[in-house]
């Protein structure tokens, strides 16, 4: 176990480092996407043509299935490292202020991962509305 505490005092801001980075490049990707409204119809779509809006839907959809899988398995690996933390002592007030920072970018994720949902029922609220106007 005195490996294992060494190791962790050692790495522990640079995990918490690349998990502010993870969560920060999900939520700036997700906001990017928003705005890119000509991909959403190839969001979560096997069927993508192979242009920059097929791909980029493509690339989203599965960063989105990596990210679901993460906000499932995070609070586990989170609560693991706090009590960690504080069984080895290393927590002081920076990190502890690097853990609020880190709580708030997860849940910004977790809106994120379901904003990225409501994406594909979005496109399907939008084609039903086309294809009721075209039988008009």
């Amino acid at each position: 176990m005195n490996e294992f505490s060494l190791f962790f005092k050692r790495f522990l801001d640079r995990i918490f480092k690349i998990e502010i980075l993870t969560f920060l490049f999900f939520i700036v990707l997700t906001i990017t996407y928003k705005f890119y409204q000509e991909s959403h119809k190839y969001f979560n779509n096997a069927d993508f043509p192979l242009n920059f809006q097929g791909i980029c839907g493509y690339v989203v959809t599965l960063i989105y299935g990596f990210f679901f899988f993460l906000i499932i398995v995070f609070p586990f690996l989170f609560l693991l490292q706090l009590f960690f933390g504080i069984k080895f002592k290393i927590l002081n007030k920076s990190k502890i202020g690097i853990i609020f920072i880190l709580i708030a970018l997860y849940l910004g994720s977790v809106i994120a991962v379901f904003s990225l949902y409501s994406v594909k029922q979005h496109q399907n609220l939008i084609s039903s509305k086309a294809y009721k106007n075209d039988n008009k």
